[in-house]
């Protein structure tokens, strides 16, 4: 739902309940999702401690697959950070290691993320062959949501490594397929403010909307094509179920400080506005 600090706050009810149970199997589960969160709300300090714990029980449980995971995990946040070079150092090594022994949508997540680290270095011929081969893929396994991936996000870096290459209509066609697929992420979303969360809060789904709205009026597609994103069917009754939830949450708070954070966030996932 593009919903990071709500999210940030249930990581650290979750994290709390994990250590106090001792349970390091919960805990290797948490906190790789615990430290994309923390990179996504600028909170990098957090990010690198809880990558830092996610290696020393790494390096206890002594796990196969531990290093790549990890290396994956700071590739994500150096990302974030803006240091696209140490990502692509990060998951270079592991792409060339991409084989039939790894999850599809770990192999599509991992070509997608190298891709977009190299756009980011300015390097985009080397991200079109990474892009162009997750796209392949997908393709083949019959375009399908897949664990651990997102088909959005796989074809919107495919779309930007086309143009960057100058390959515009095959850039148009992914920006068609990335779209498709956020709208039928969103089709069924009768909650509008979650909705229009889902659409302008995940950084991805941003940046697909803003191209499309462009691209569209570019080629002139009917308004009606263009927005069509705006003008989903509703429900109100969901946004009040969520305002009795608000507010049975609120009076739980005695800290003002927290007070004046959770009525700012509630409300912008409520109305879907930005914050």
């Amino acid at each position: 739902f593009g919903l990071p600090r709500r999210a940030w706050r249930l990581l650290a009810q979750a994290e709390q309940r994990a250590r106090a149970m001792g349970s390091h199997l919960v805990l290797m589960d948490l906190l790789p999702f615990a430290a994309h969160v923390a990179a996504r709300l600028g909170r990098f300090d957090d990010a690198h401690r809880l990558a830092d714990e996610m290696e020393d029980l790494q390096a206890r449980r002594k796990l196969p697959d531990s290093p790549a995971h990890l290396a994956s995990m700071r590739a994500t946040i150096a990302l974030e950070e803006g240091r696209a070079g140490l990502a692509v150092r990060l998951l270079t090594p592991l792409a060339a290691t991409v084989d039939e022994s790894i999850a599809i949508g770990e192999r599509l997540s991992l070509l997608t993320g190298l891709a977009t680290a190299l756009l980011a270095e300015g390097r985009p011929k080397a991200a079109l062959r990474h892009t162009s081969a997750a796209t392949a893929l997908h393709r083949q396994k019959g375009l399908g949501w897949i664990n651990k991936m997102q088909p959005p996000s796989v074809w919107w870096q495919h779309s930007r490594a086309l143009a960057a290459c100058g390959r515009n209509d095959e850039a148009w066609a992914a920006l068609q397929q990335a779209r498709a697929f956020l709208m039928e992420r969103v089709r069924e979303m009768r909650d509008e403010g979650l909705r229009r969360s889902s659409l302008n809060k995940d950084s991805i789904h941003r940046e697909i909307v803003l191209a499309w709205l462009e691209q569209a009026a570019v080629r002139g597609l009917p308004e009606a094509e263009r927005l069509a994103h705006l003008r989903l069917p509703s429900e109100l009754g969901e946004s009040f179920q969520r305002l009795v939830d608000t507010g049975l949450r609120l009076n739980e708070i005695r800290d003002a400080a927290e007070l004046e954070h959770f009525v700012v966030d509630e409300l912008t996932e409520l109305s879907g506005a930005d914050r």
